[in-house]
């Protein structure tokens, strides 16, 4: 029961961690300044110009939660971590590392910033060149392709893609088109994190390998694709027998 309502929140709209405090969370939501993201953006703006920059974080992280739609987490994701300025300073000390080829601790403090705000393709994107300069393909690729997922630039992506594809000697695989508003969550093209949990809800793998998650992303253009690969597993029957108990009373 408990998986078969993970699932349905699943496919009902993306899930994410917060990295914010439960409770200041839900006070900033009972006050209601979230009713419109465009009101919380400039609110946030003049509580920052006022000093009350902890409210204002607080305020900016809980938007993405709030988004009807992938696409839409995807946009408020953009519009506040340009505000936050815990997030900016954060940017800036990465960049710099960057800067001075410092690779590994650029790769560090992207991490913290995807953190924060963990749909930003923008960041997504710049941690994933850091593990690329690290000669971490495999990971790289998995970072890039879900920026692709999110709506990042796609001749830029396809080109870094392509290159640590294939100085993995693998299959590059990009679909022509990549579906970030389909009307449908299940139609939208996955990112890792939606590898990750459809792994944990439907074979119980806490500890999905960066190779296992590299090779769904290559093969499967759309969430949907990720749950058919997955049904495909020979250890799926046995590790969901409940649920294919319940399918064969369906069948009969």
């Amino acid at each position: 029961m408990a998986k078969r309502q993970m699932l349905k929140n699943y496919i009902s709209r993306n899930i994410k961690i917060s990295s914010l405090n439960s409770k200041k969370r839900e006070s900033v939501l009972e006050e209601g300044i979230l009713s419109k993201a465009d009101d919380a953006l400039s609110r946030a703006t003049k509580m920052i110009a006022n000093g009350e920059r902890d409210a204002a974080i607080i305020l900016l992280r809980s938007l993405p939660d709030l988004a009807e739609s992938r696409n839409e987490a995807v946009k408020m994701t953009i519009a506040a971590a340009q505000i936050d300025p815990e997030f900016r300073e954060l940017v800036a000390a990465a960049d710099t590392a960057r800067d001075a080829r410092d690779f590994l601790l650029g790769e560090f403090l992207y991490l913290r910033c995807l953190e924060m705000y963990s749909m930003h393709y923008g960041y997504m994107t710049q941690y994933a060149h850091c593990l690329k300069e690290q000669n971490k393909y495999v990971d790289s690729e998995i970072i890039y392709r879900s920026a692709l997922s999110l709506g990042g630039p796609v001749a830029d992506l396809r080109r870094h893609i392509t290159a640590v594809a294939e100085a993995l000697g693998g299959s590059v695989n990009i679909p022509k088109e990549i579906n970030i508003t389909a009307k449908n969550s299940i139609d939208l093209a996955p990112t890792h994190e939606d590898v990750r949990l459809l792994l944990v809800l439907f074979l119980g793998e806490q500890n999905c390998t960066a190779n296992n998650i590299v090779e769904i992303l290559r093969n499967c253009p759309r969430r949907r694709d990720v749950i058919y690969f997955i049904i495909n597993e020979k250890k799926f029957p046995k590790i969901n027998l409940n649920l294919m108990v319940l399918l064969g009373e369906i069948d009969r």
